[in-house]
């Protein structure tokens, strides 16, 4: 199977919440024409706060849940049933099929049996307890079941991974965390609009740095010394 390639990237960056964050969001996909699409898609990990913002500012795109972040689940809960690796990827190579085929409620109900066979887990359990690890799988695939038709997303030409927006992520980090870099709130917030910019095709901060040239006049306003004592 083929997936869609990428066109061009257009970035938005902050360290908002996503409630500020959304509407900048919004903004940028309704200026690149999304709304104009036969097709929509948000792709994403899961996460309950890009869910609420895919639910207010992008309710009529499909919501597609990630499918490596899905995988990963399983194969977290398929280690922690199994005494062996060997074991563990014969199980895991099972449900990953059965997710593929669109099929995650067998894989809940695979869950749910090894979850009355282990037992709850304690309410201080740590989370490499097998316990939890099977429930917190079992929870995940419950949560975004309803985001998991991958055979209709295969075959609607979506893409299935948000991996290219994750690369993206680390070429916005790259720039502005690290050694020796220290933000104000509104140097981190400016200097991360600059890199989602910067990292845009097309090159907002170059037609920027151009229409400044095209409208430079050469000439300078001073102030005398009275107006900037008293101004």
């Amino acid at each position: 199977v083929v997936g869609p390639t990428l066109k061009s990237r257009h970035v938005v960056a902050s360290r908002q919440n996503w409630e500020a964050f959304g509407p900048l969001l919004a903004s940028q996909a309704w200026y690149q024409g999304f709304a104009a699409a036969d097709r929509k898609v948000f792709v994403s990990d899961g996460s309950a706060t890009i869910e609420k913002m895919q639910r207010t500012h992008f309710p009529h795109y499909i919501s597609v849940l990630d499918i490596l972040h899905a995988l990963s689940y399983s194969l977290a809960a398929a280690r922690a049933v199994s005494n062996s690796e060997d074991a563990a990827r014969e199980k895991y190579n099972l449900w990953a099929a059965k997710i593929w085929e669109g099929c995650v409620d067998h894989v809940i109900g695979e869950l749910i049996a090894y979850g009355t066979k282990l037992g709850q887990p304690p309410p201080d359990a740590r989370s490499d307890d097998p316990r939890e690890i099977v429930r917190v799988s079992r929870v995940y695939y419950e949560n975004h079941g309803d985001r998991m038709d991958y055979p209709t997303y295969r075959r609607l030409g979506l893409p299935l991974t948000s991996s290219l927006m994750e690369s993206t992520v680390k070429q916005v980090s790259r720039r502005v965390k690290g050694s020796e870099k220290y933000w104000s709130s509104a140097g981190g917030e400016a200097m991360l609009r600059l890199r989602g910019e910067y990292l845009s095709d097309d090159e907002p901060m170059k037609d920027y740095w151009d229409r400044r040239s095209r409208n430079a006049s050469g000439i300078r306003a001073y102030r005398t010394a009275g107006q900037a004592m008293y101004n």
